[in-house]
């Protein structure tokens, strides 16, 4: 079918990083990437911080809330030393959250709705 995607290269040019960026990027906590404990162990040595984006089509025939969220629903990711903060977008990169705890309840729900399963390693093969 079509929307499928693969990531190719040799050992060590980053495909499983691009994909626990994705899976970062998606609200999973660190331990479902395998990698680290922590998420602020995906920071890049020097860096202060690491923002993630992920665009997800919203169209077809069962979109979510289109009203609210247009053709794109973008999620937003800030990784810091000292924690995280995350957002969700509209198709005009305007922020839809009002806080972590309402971004992460409504990702929760985009998830669940288009069925993208973060945690499971058959959906995103690392």
């Amino acid at each position: 079918g079509y929307n499928v995607n693969f990531v190719v290269g040799g050992n060590g040019s980053g495909k499983s990083s691009v994909l626990q960026g994705i899976v970062i990027g998606l609200m999973a906590e660190a331990k479902h990437t395998k990698r680290y404990k922590l998420l602020s162990d995906f920071i890049r040595r020097g860096a202060n911080k690491a923002v993630i984006k992920v665009s997800i089509l919203n169209t077809g025939d069962n979109p979510y809330n289109f009203e609210k969220y247009g053709p794109l629903i973008t999620f937003c990711r800030t990784l810091n030393k000292s924690g995280n903060t995350m957002q969700l977008l509209d198709h005009k990169n305007l922020v839809v959250s009002t806080s972590v705890k309402a971004a992460r309840e409504e990702g929760k729900r985009i998830l669940q709705h288009f069925d993208i399963q973060i945690d499971n390693p058959l959906t995103v093969l690392q």
